[in-house]
């Protein structure tokens, strides 16, 4: 029942919802040429303009470490299910980020 079992938890995934919110940001935002940014009639487009509607920097980084906090405080006598908590939100983070830079464009357009 160590004070750990919540605080690393929360602190791993914090900068872990960091480290995909940037991922996603560069997947939305900052894309290589010959287009700056997503067409509007793309999948890419359509994706990243419903997570930025979402502040994506708070839902994505502080959506998260809330949850896993909660999940710790109230799991604190069993870090086994704590650290499955941790890794299953920290999952479905990067599968997140790896969504909005899998999305292709449409070249048809070009």
């Amino acid at each position: 029942m160590s004070p750990l079992t919540v605080v690393l938890p929360m602190l791993f995934v914090a900068v872990w919802a960091a480290f995909c919110a940037a991922l996603l940001h560069h997947g939305c935002f900052d894309i290589s040429a010959p287009f700056p940014e997503p067409l509007p009639t793309t999948p890419r487009a359509g994706y990243c303009d419903s997570v930025n509607s979402m502040k994506p920097w708070l839902s994505l980084t502080l959506g998260p470490t809330v949850l896993v906090a909660v999940l710790a405080f109230a799991n604190r006598g069993n870090p086994r299910r704590v650290a499955v908590f941790t890794f299953v939100i920290c999952l479905a983070l990067i599968v997140n980020a790896a969504v909005a830079n899998s999305l292709s464009y449409n070249f048809a357009l070009r």
